[in-house]
Formats: structure tokens, sequence, C-alpha cells
């Protein structure tokens, strides 16, 4: 099994795997667009059709005859299939120097199947910490209106202390949650390119094992890779290009399309980013071969 290298710097080089993934990106984007322009499509497709469902039913979400809950998982899972198919393609290009040749890439083998499942296992794991706090949350609210009893406007000292006047401590739970959340998915996420071209390496314990002391380092790496896409996002959405179906069926089809042309061409930074962390931790792997 391939380990590091002795030689390796002792200071994870975040910044420097970083740049290599958005280079990887900007130097090879006719090749980018070619692997996501199919499943950009279908995304889109179907992110309109979910639309017009919902716009349909005559509900809002927070009605619980909503659909909108079911569409969202369902599309989740959907774009879950999208990004495995491309990332798998991605992955074996940036490690493999092997290039797609299909017109229109809608990989669906068991491949991407396996990656898929490695995927949402780091995902659902990743939600721990989330899930935690929730958990300790509504414990404490549950068991503060069986051992205090309600004051006059119905609320326990539980629920004072989680509401929005008495959350000192609260939000820093989520906060610490949401680290650790990120610290999780990139750990454990650098078994995902070993699961794309079939390496002996890539289990999950594998990953956590040859990443421990690189958390931050790895936290930072992972900032500098989707922070942009946010700040992007929020910036695109602010300035008022945010079409629903009541905007009319082009500007709604178009605005779906743009969102998710953004989202998968710009989430092929974190995958990028993820095949150097690979190619770092497993330098000697014989199942690398640099691309160039």
């Amino acid at each position: 099994m391939a380990h590091m290298s002795n030689t390796q710097p002792k200071l994870f080089p975040a910044w420097d795997l970083a740049s290599k993934a958005y280079r990887a990106l900007f130097d090879n984007l006719g090749y980018a667009v070619r692997i996501c322009w199919a499943w950009i499509l279908v995304m889109a497709g179907a992110v309109v059709a979910a639309d017009l469902i919902a716009a349909a039913s005559g509900v809002d979400g927070s009605s619980e005859k909503s659909p909108s809950s079911f569409l969202v998982v369902l599309l989740w899972l959907v774009l879950f299939g999208a990004l495995s198919s491309i990332a798998v393609a991605w992955h074996r290009w940036l490690l493999l120097g092997e290039k797609v040749t299909e017109v229109v890439y809608l990989r669906l083998d068991m491949r991407v199947a396996v990656y898929y499942g490695y995927a949402m296992a780091v995902f659902l794991i990743s939600l721990a910490p989330f899930a935690l706090v929730w958990g300790v949350s509504a414990i404490m609210q549950y068991g503060g209106t069986l051992v205090f009893a309600p004051a006059d406007d119905g609320r326990t000292p539980v629920d004072i202390l989680f509401s929005q006047q008495g959350l000192l401590g609260f939000p820093l739970l989520q906060i610490a949650a949401f680290i650790v959340l990120v610290i999780l998915t990139a750990r454990l996420g650098v078994a995902l390119p070993a699961r794309a071209i079939e390496a002996r390496e890539g289990s999950l314990w594998e990953a956590w094992r040859v990443t421990s002391g690189n958390s931050w380092g790895l936290f930072v790496g992972t900032g500098i890779c989707v922070l942009p896409y946010f700040l992007l996002m929020g910036l695109i959405r602010g300035s008022g290009f945010d079409f629903s179906p009541s905007d009319g069926s082009l500007f709604h089809i178009l605005d779906r399309v743009a969102i998710q042309t953004l989202s998968m061409l710009l989430g092929l930074v974190e995958v990028g980013f993820l095949a150097q962390c690979f190619r770092y931790f497993y330098p000697s792997s014989k199942a690398v071969i640099t691309s160039g």
C-alpha cells in the first residue's frame, strides 16, 4: 500500500493544491464543457419540471400537502448521480490522462455507481455533527417541557435558551458542526478519486488514517475551492437574476441552465482538489499517471 513520502513538507500545501485544481479547470475548460453539457441539460430540465410541478400544485412549501420536500430530495439524488458521473470522468482525466471520447457523455455504469455510493456515505457521515446538534436541542427542548412548567407565554427555560434572545452558545455549536462537516468531507473525500480510477487505496478508513494531522489544511483548501462559488452565486442572485415559472418559460429555463452550468463547472474545482489531494497522499500509487 502506498504511503506518504518522507520528503513531503510537514505543512499541507492547501493553496498550491487548490491552485492546481483551478488551473486544471481553466486549462481544460473545453473538455470540462464536453463532459458536463449533457448532464447540465438533464439537470436543468429536471429542475424546471420540479418548479412547474410545485407551481401547479397550488400550495406553498410550508404546506404538509406540498410536494416540495419530496421533489427536493429527488432532485438532490439525481444531482448526486450527475455529479458522480462527471467527477469520475474528471478524476480519470487528471489522474490517468484518460479522456472521454463521446460527444454526449451520460455515463451511468458500475464505476459511477460505486463512486455514487462512496460519495453518499461521505456526505451522510459528514452530516453527523449537524444531526447531533439538532438531536441535542430537540431532546433538551422536549425534556424542558416535562421538567419545567411553561411560563405565561407557553415557553420553558429551555425554549428561552434556544430562542433568539437566549442563543449565546448554540450558534457556536452550529459553527463548530459546520467546520467538522467540512473537515470530515475533505478527509473522507480523499477516498473518492481512488474509486474513480479503481486504485487499491481508497477505503474511507484508509482515507481518514492517511489524512491524519491535515484537517485544517484540508479545511482551508476546501474553502479556497468552494467559497468563490458561493460568493458568485450570492452576487448573481443578489443582482436580480432569479427567474421562476411566473417570469415566463424562456427566462425560467435560461435561469436554471445558467445556474446548473455554473454549479457543475465550478464543482469540478473541488473534484480536482480531491484528485490533487489523492496524488499528494499517495504519490507512489501505481494507479496514478500524471497527465501533465
